[in-house]
């Protein structure tokens, strides 16, 4: 968490408790792209997240983002 913030970076992660670090402990990354999917081939990961960014419909600075097989969600971070 130190480095995204220090660094400017959105992370990427497959861990949920992040949402709990920044919505009850008040950690401010740049962003998190939070990856709930099941069942998927090693490469999927990366390609989902480049087809998302090159796609341009998202803004993932400043927000919390879920992106499961069926939906993106997103939140502000406050």
């Amino acid at each position: 968490m130190n480095f995204a913030v220090e660094q400017g970076r959105v992370i990427l992660t497959f861990d949920r408790d992040y949402s709990v670090l920044i919505f009850r402990d008040g950690h401010r990354p740049p962003g998190v792209i939070y990856l709930r999917l099941q069942d998927f081939h090693p490469v999927f990961p990366g390609e989902l997240v480049h087809e998302l960014i090159q796609t341009g419909e998202f803004e993932f600075e400043g927000q919390f983002s879920v992106v499961s097989d069926k939906n993106i969600r997103q939140r502000k971070i406050p």
